[in-house]
């Protein structure tokens, strides 16, 4: 009888733990699928006229988000992998400048309809080399549109840069 209740309570702190880790997975969970809906082909024209291109496709069975960036400047392309961790979205930057910025969304599908994601660290980043990305917001206005507020150090200035992207596919 020992061992059976031994067993019961064995059994219920392992549910306990799986329920308390998909509830804290289903607070991000909806602004993880509205990313999902970027799944695609997108285009964005800048102003001095060149043409940049991101696609979006799902990899590892549904659950982490490939986004992948070429034209203007990034010809050879970059990567952005978005996925749950825990009760937030990170994202890992593979940046043309050689290193990996991992940013977390710290407000996630507010009242705007927009995810906000701050630095957390940066990998292969050399003492010598200038800038990085440091934060990173998608906001969502229209059905086949979406922005990204890119936030970088540049020889220590704080710039943000602007993506309006149109859906093609």
């Amino acid at each position: 009888m020992k061992g059976l209740r031994k067993l019961l309570g064995i059994c219920a702190l392992g549910l306990c733990t799986v329920a308390g880790i998909a509830s804290a997975q289903s607070k991000s969970a909806p602004a993880f699928e509205r990313l999902k809906t970027l799944v695609g082909e997108w285009e964005m024209k800048a102003d001095d006229g060149t043409t940049s291109r991101n696609t979006y496709k799902l990899i590892s069975n549904g659950t982490v988000l490939q986004e992948s960036i070429s034209g203007a400047g990034h010809e050879d392309g970059m990567v952005t992998m978005y996925h749950l961790d825990g009760d937030s979205i990170l994202a890992t930057h593979y940046c043309s400048a050689g290193n990996q910025p991992r940013l977390r969304a710290v407000a996630t599908l507010d009242s705007d309809g927009e995810i906000t994601f701050r630095l957390v660290d940066v990998s292969n980043r050399s003492p010598d080399q200038e800038g990085q990305i440091h934060g990173l917001v998608v906001r969502f206005p229209e059905e086949n549109h979406f922005t990204q507020e890119w936030t970088g150090e540049e020889k220590n200035k704080m710039t943000t840069t602007i993506f309006r992207w149109t859906r093609k596919k």
